[in-house]
């Protein structure tokens, strides 16, 4: 089953373009006490803990202290590689987030926007087409993927 497919049937958008479903009506918001937000879904790669230490070690950046603990260390890491790749990427809404691993087959997602805030943070498609370039060239594993939605591991 190809990744769009799957996709589809997880009820995820197969395009950038989100169906109103998946979108936020501002006016419902303002008005009804009772409207709930769609649910929170993120566009970008999957990547892996491998990559980010890949990433981490290739760029020679700082390592946090070892009496961290193991989760404390890992998270440093993690946060290194997006304000390194924030940086490099002149893209400062970038986020590294967990991934509903089971749905999509990675540890994490490198998210460029999410449904509820993608119309205010979108940026034009020829800088998004660098910040990919870039991502695609200091992030191995996603030069065989195209930009998709996902679903984060929690709501």
């Amino acid at each position: 089953m190809s990744a769009e497919s799957s996709d589809s049937v997880l009820g995820l958008p197969t395009t950038k373009e989100l169906p109103n479903a998946l979108k936020i009506d501002e006016d419902a918001l303002r008005r009804y006490s009772w409207y709930r937000k769609p649910p929170l879904i993120h566009y970008g790669f999957g990547i892996d803990y491998s990559d980010i230490i890949n990433y981490h070690e290739a760029h020679h950046l700082r390592l946090p202290s070892e009496k961290l603990s193991r989760g404390t260390f890992i998270a440093s890491i993690e946060n290194s590689v997006l304000r390194d790749l924030r940086y490099r990427c002149r893209f400062h809404d970038i986020d590294i987030l967990p991934s509903s691993g089971e749905h999509t087959g990675y540890d994490l997602l490198l998210s460029l926007y999410d449904n509820h805030t993608i119309y205010e943070r979108e940026i034009a498609d020829e800088e998004e087409e660098d910040v990919v370039k870039m991502i695609h060239d200091e992030l191995q594993v996603t030069k065989k993927q195209s930009l998709r939605w996902f679903y984060p591991i929690c709501q």
